[in-house]
């Protein structure tokens, strides 16, 4: 099994901001502003409509879409689903990053995100700074690359990108390997020890004593950029999305550990 760390959601270089960790420890992934998606809305939580999340966080941007994906949350969209199950979809050079290292059936994503504390108005929190947080997984069942059979799942929004290069959808698993009491694919709450930024750094610096088996010579046929004087693992830079790792014991074990809590 390869570990894939996939960055989504709002941050500074997608939407501007972080998104929301909310009172109860909710890790509410936003969907980045995209002309391929849904209203923001039409998307939900607990009742609140994205739109209004967005606003009173402070996003002032022109985008009134958004691109759902991971679609890994059940009944965000206010329309049900019947056929609803987890994807992911990736496009592009990112997508051909998966494809290179033959990302495939029985590989795990663990999607990270820069997060911060909101207070129950969606204001973010004084005295807090924005992390690297793992929310959810996803683990591979299969890969879908016909465009026929990707317009299938319409409710994605790489259904609408089938005319993009290397449009890929992802679908879970039923039940997870490393744990088939859960689901192959899912959402996590705020935890410590879902936390990659080091402590009194920012964000984008991991923490190379409490994740070594994140450090460069576990990644897969790639390079990222390193400096000793930030004194982590510089690993989530503005463009990169897919980090996938060689399988190991140690990154299995803290696979498992964070996702059976």
């Amino acid at each position: 099994m390869k570990i894939i760390m996939s960055r989504k959601g709002f941050d500074t270089s997608n939407g501007g901001l972080p998104s929301p960790i909310l009172p109860d420890g909710t890790l509410l992934s936003m969907p980045i502003p995209s002309p391929y998606g849904r209203p923001y809305s039409e998307m939900y939580h607990n009742g609140i409509n994205y739109a209004h999340i967005l606003s009173s966080l402070g996003y002032r941007g022109n985008m009134v879409t958004g691109h759902l994906d991971p679609d890994i949350r059940p009944n965000v969209m206010s329309s049900k689903i019947k056929s609803w199950k987890p994807l992911l979809g990736q496009v592009s050079s990112s997508q051909g990053v998966l494809r290179n290292r033959n990302v495939g059936v029985g590989d795990l994503f663990l999607f990270f995100g820069c997060f911060q504390e909101v207070d129950s108005m969606f204001r973010y929190q004084p005295n807090t700074i924005p992390k690297h947080i793992i929310f959810g997984y996803l683990e591979i069942a299969d890969v879908v690359i016909d465009p026929s059979a990707i317009k299938e799942y319409s409710w994605h929004p790489h259904a609408d990108m089938t005319g993009i290069v290397n449009n890929t959808i992802y679908i879970a698993a039923n039940r997870l390997s490393l744990n088939p009491d859960l689901p192959g694919a899912g959402v996590l709450d705020y935890r410590e020890d879902q936390v990659l930024t080091k402590e009194n750094n920012k964000w984008y610096v991991w923490d190379e004593n409490k994740l070594p088996f994140l450090t460069q010579e576990h990644l897969c046929k790639s390079v990222r950029r390193y400096n000793p004087s930030d004194g982590g693992i510089v690993i989530a830079d503005k463009t990169g999305q897919e980090f996938v790792y060689n399988e190991s014991d140690e990154l299995c074990n803290w696979a498992r550990s964070l996702v059976n809590a």
